[in-house]
C-alpha cells in the first residue's frame, strides 16, 4: 500500500510540475535553493552589470523585496562583505581590467 502511495504521489508531482513549466514558471531557476541565494545571485549580476552607474544599496534591497537591515545582514552573511564592498570590489576590478587594457584580474 505504501508504495502504490508514493507513485501516486510522484506522479501528481511530475504532473503539477509540468503544468508549471508549460505556464511559463521555471522551476529549474529555483530547485533546491533558498529564495536569498537566488536573490542575491540576480543581485550580484546587476552590480556587474550596472557598476559604473549609481548603485544604492536601499535600492538592491528593495529589487530582492527585503528590508535594508534584513538585506544587509544577509548579503554579508552569504559574500563575507558588506555589499557596499562588493560594490567597490567589483568597481576596481573593472577599473584596473580597463587600465591594463583588457586584461583581467579574475583567474579562469
Amino acid at each position: 500500500y505504501g508504495i502504490i502511495v508514493h507513485d501516486r504521489i510522484c506522479d501528481l508531482m511530475v504532473g503539477l510540475i509540468r503544468i508549471w513549466r508549460e505556464n511559463g514558471f521555471d522551476t529549474d531557476k529555483l530547485a533546491g535553493q533558498p529564495r536569498e541565494i537566488n536573490s542575491f545571485r540576480d543581485i550580484t549580476t546587476y552590480i556587474d552589470a550596472h557598476a559604473g552607474e549609481p548603485i544604492r544599496v536601499e535600492e538592491l534591497a528593495d529589487r530582492c523585496n527585503m528590508s535594508y537591515s534584513y538585506f544587509a545582514k544577509n548579503f554579508k552573511q552569504y559574500y563575507g562583505r558588506s555589499c557596499k564592498e562588493y560594490i567597490e570590489l567589483i568597481r576596481i576590478s573593472k577599473a584596473a581590467t580597463e587600465a591594463a587594457g583588457g586584461w583581467s584580474l579574475r583567474r579562469t
